[in-house]
């Protein structure tokens, strides 16, 4: 039993990886240039104002000419701008709100050219959220120990601890611990 006890101080706590981090406006608007849908821009030159309000929003004018497309912060002379909070641009870009809808709700708003805002749903690929970190598992526990030996824990230790791990995602894991391997 003396082993095992000793055992909780070979390894420093594992930190499992971060989760994502929450879609924001700026991603959105942060990843057009590399969403662009050649067919949906082509034969198309205006500025796009944006003005997005709220909690992460901001102003963003995407400039669309000669097949190509860039994304400015600000207001640069817009031929058509939109108006929405931060909340709802994000929903429309996920697709969980339509942005019809949301025009004929009110929660979008448009002044300038709506001949040139109704091209500028083929404009973009769809935009992939940041993917939440992928979920821990009994090997990321085993196979990340090594680099996170305490060599205080270790220090005149060598021995084998042997690991049965039932359920889903489990194994049979063999720890060898030999003080000379150890912090050197």
């Amino acid at each position: 039993m003396g082993l095992l006890v000793k055992a909780a101080n070979f390894f420093n706590k594992y930190q499992p990886p971060a989760a994502a981090p929450e879609v924001t406006v700026a991603d959105i608007f942060g990843t057009m240039e590399s969403r662009v849908n050649p067919d949906g821009v082509a034969g198309i030159t205006a500025n796009y104002g944006y003005i997005i309000t709220g909690s992460g929003g901001g102003e963003w004018t995407v400039c669309v000419a000669e097949g190509a497309v860039q994304v400015k912060e600000g207001l640069q002379d817009p031929a058509v701008t939109t108006t929405c909070s931060a909340k709802d641009w994000i929903a429309i870009t996920l697709g969980k709100l339509d942005g019809m809808t949301a025009f004929t709700s009110g929660k979008l708003k448009v002044e300038g050219d709506m001949g040139l805002l109704t091209k500028a749903a083929q404009f973009f690929k769809k935009y992939t959220p940041p993917q939440p970190a992928a979920e821990v598992t009994v090997a990321d526990i085993f196979g990340t120990m090594e680099s996170r030996v305490n060599p205080d824990g270790v220090a005149g230790i060598t021995a084998n601890y042997g690991y049965i791990i039932t359920g889903s995602g489990g194994g049979e894991w063999t720890v060898c611990v030999a003080e000379a391997t150890w912090g050197s």
